[in-house]
């Protein structure tokens, strides 16, 4: 209905909704991770909006009010737009394709900062590839000759489909659009496994999160506990240096990654790759640690958009 009735509303009016909806999500994360009141809370968005001192393009989508971007720019005291403009003083470009090209509007834009501008690939094929190169050890298998448990799902992103199959397959059995993957055994106890996701923000890695969900569910963000921690209480020096580089190789300034430790090697194997994360914040995460963790990343990602 809504999408129905859009061309007929005046432009003007749809400008002064979002605005008012801008302030009011504003207004309410400010409240909720920085623990200011509502009248200060208010003031800063007011101010944010109506005497913007930096806008940020989003470009092709606009981040929604769910969407970590949003609330990091309203911690931050940031104006967001989708408007694109040849000045614009940061543009930060947001597709949720597994494979994209920069498309020609971005090409030659001359913004102070760009973040993402690269062509995009976040298949799994091409994590699996970046991951070997970087690290020095493989994830993916060969489902015809592996021997036991393996991990078969979607090369496409966004999918949540993994399936544990017994190998070795037959040729029949082999399906396109599907990668064939290392059963990394992160379990922490008999029920339960533990997920380590990462935000890489710039070249820093200011906080990430351990996820611990039941082994039937290990597939999905159906999380019983969510901690956020320093990246030093889980990943050695070495190994952060490692994921700073997996970005540098993905190209991408601001991505999230999901990375399981094998307990019987003790290796990290990074499993998933998006370029325009969720992480604000996952589902069984606590307000204490959710103000920990947004006030964290907010601070990072302003870094990035200030060049520092």
């Amino acid at each position: 209905m809504k999408d129905k009735l859009r061309p007929y509303i005046p432009l003007v009016f749809l400008d002064y909704l979002r605005r008012y909806r801008d302030i009011s999500y504003t207004i309410r994360f400010r409240m909720q991770y920085l623990g200011e009141s509502r009248i200060s809370s208010f003031l800063s968005a007011a101010k944010a909006f109506l005497l913007p001192t930096k806008i940020i393009v989003y470009y092709p989508v606009r981040p929604s009010y769910a969407y970590a971007e949003f609330k990091m720019c309203a911690l931050l005291g940031i104006t967001i737009s989708d408007r694109l403009v040849s000045n614009a003083q940061v543009v930060h470009r947001r597709e949720f394709s597994t494979k994209c090209e920069t498309p020609d509007e971005l090409r030659n834009i001359n913004a102070g900062i760009k973040i993402n501008f690269s062509n995009i690939d976040i298949s799994k094929q091409h994590v699996e590839s970046v991951f070997e190169a970087v690290f020095g050890y493989p994830l993916a298998i060969d489902p015809l000759s592996h021997t036991g448990q393996f991990v078969r799902k979607s090369d496409e992103n966004f999918t949540h489909d993994g399936l544990v199959m017994d190998g070795p397959l037959r040729e029949d059995q082999i399906e396109d659009g599907y990668v064939y993957e290392k059963l990394v055994d992160n379990s922490v106890n008999a029920d339960e496994v533990m997920d380590i996701r990462i935000p890489v923000i710039g070249q820093e890695i200011a906080m990430l999160q351990t996820k611990i969900r039941p082994k039937n569910d290990r597939f999905s963000n159906n999380n019983t506990i969510v901690k956020t921690v320093p990246p030093d209480t889980v990943l050695s020096e070495s190994e952060i240096e490692k994921m700073l580089e997996f970005a540098r190789a993905m190209a991408l300034e601001f991505l999230e990654l999901d990375v399981l430790r094998d307990k019987n090697d003790h290796r990290l194997y990074i499993v998933d790759c998006n370029s325009t994360p969720a992480f604000g914040p996952p589902p069984g995460m606590s307000l204490p640690e959710q103000a920990k963790y947004m006030t964290a990343v907010a601070n990072s990602y302003r870094d990035l958009v200030e060049n520092k």
